[in-house]
């Protein structure tokens, strides 16, 4: 089986992280305009080799408010954790970890 690598994008806002777009095998393009309160967006690489791999995820932070220094984004970060932002569609809630340090 072929490698299988799928890109996701999450926003972080103040009130917790939000879906934005995936795409397989390469990062998402055209993708919907991201929430206006976004403080970060990260997108997270997931690889598998077949189905009985483990999959792995590397996180890359792609974008973060100029206004909001490093300190006050690792604050955040640390402060919201996995919180999921109450806008969210879906069961409300993710199966994984967000990223927690500066990239």
């Amino acid at each position: 089986m072929a490698t299988e690598i799928t890109y996701f994008e999450y926003h972080l806002t103040e009130d917790g992280w939000l879906p934005g777009a995936s795409s397989d095998n390469e990062p998402p393009k055209n993708a919907p305009p991201p929430p206006t309160n976004r403080v970060e967006t990260w997108l997270a690489r997931e690889e598998s080799h077949d189905v009985y791999s483990n999959l792995s995820r590397t996180w890359k932070r792609i974008w973060a408010a100029p206004e909001w220094s490093e300190d006050e984004l690792d604050k955040l970060r640390t402060e919201i954790g996995d919180k999921v932002a109450k806008e969210m569609p879906g069961p409300g809630k993710f199966f994984f970890y967000f990223p927690r340090k500066r990239p």
